[in-house]
């Protein structure tokens, strides 16, 4: 006996097309990394662990890898992954795009390196580095877009933030006075945006194009017309050193990539956690996603929307 859905009760479900996206992308992910292999024939690829940092020198063996038969069991581990998904339903699809282009970064590293050396170690700690000021402007935009404010001038308002910072720490020859100021300035265009787009009813998209635009023309005229005829403005000293764990940064790869590092990048690691756990383990972080999900209903109950 099956049972049929009533007629007031629709059915949520993914059009299959974008039901099997993970399974196309891993397909031809798992193509492009066999037809890599093919006409490697016995070369290798090294990869270097050894590492430098602060003058120290942490020692770790080359991790030397049979190029064509590492790129066939990364493919097959996309293989097995897409099986996996096949009989739980595509329950974690997630798992299965995340997985496939981790791979495929992977089969393209070992690619690339057959026959040379790569060192694995400092690639990570500079990608870790390049990637923090990318991670804080994602964290930024999930506290605007959870709260319903669709936000496109994070670069600007970043931009904005970074000059200040320079000139700040130039005048005060402090670093951390120069971050402060950063912030502060950022907040700025962050209120800018908000009173245009809550207040004045501003689009959102175009208030945060405005945004870009303002401080691109604004930290480009202030340079030349600033920064370039006064230089003591654009000296803001060395950089904010590394702070290393002691008896953890030492371990080989993960010491320098994780536990020698600066404040800042020490700073990204908590935020990912108190995002986390202000988000969807406190009552501030629900009223922010009611706001941003349901504005009316959030209304209904009392919240200041």
């Amino acid at each position: 006996m099956s049972s049929k859905p009533s007629p007031g009760v629709a059915s949520v479900q993914k059009p299959l097309l974008l039901r099997y996206v993970p399974l196309y992308v891993a397909a031809v992910i798992v193509a492009w990394i066999v037809l890599l292999a093919a006409p490697i024939q016995e070369q290798k690829s090294t990869f270097v662990l050894t590492s430098q940092r602060a003058g120290v020198t942490i020692e770790a063996p080359d991790l030397v890898l049979p190029t064509a038969i590492s790129l066939y069991i990364l493919a097959g581990g996309i293989g097995l992954a897409t099986i996996w998904q096949l009989v739980v339903r595509f329950k974690h699809a997630n798992f299965l795009m995340i997985f496939s282009a981790t791979v495929a970064i992977v089969g393209f590293l070992v690619w690339a390196t057959q026959d040379k050396s790569l060192n694995l170690t400092g690639m990570l700690v500079s990608s870790l580095v390049r990637a923090t000021p990318i991670a804080l402007a994602a964290l930024s935009g999930i506290y605007s877009e959870r709260s319903g404010v669709v936000n496109i001038g994070i670069e600007g308002m970043m931009l904005v933030g970074a000059f200040v910072s320079v000139v700040v720490a130039s005048i005060t020859n402090n670093m951390f006075l120069g971050v402060v100021g950063g912030i502060l300035a950022g907040m700025l265009m962050g209120l800018l945006h908000g009173m245009l787009s809550i207040r004045y009813q501003v689009n959102q998209i175009v208030s945060g194009t405005g945004i870009i635009i303002l401080a691109l023309g604004l930290t480009s005229y202030l340079q030349r017309a600033l920064l370039n005829v006064y230089s003591d403005l654009n000296d803001p000293g060395p950089a904010i050193s590394a702070l290393p764990v002691p008896g953890l940064w030492k371990i080989p790869v993960i010491g320098p990539l994780l536990f020698n590092q600066s404040p800042i990048i020490y700073f990204l690691f908590l935020m990912l956690f108190v995002t986390q756990f202000v988000m969807y383990s406190t009552r501030w972080g629900l009223r922010i996603r009611a706001v941003g999900e349901h504005p009316r209903a959030a209304d209904t109950l009392g919240i200041n929307v």
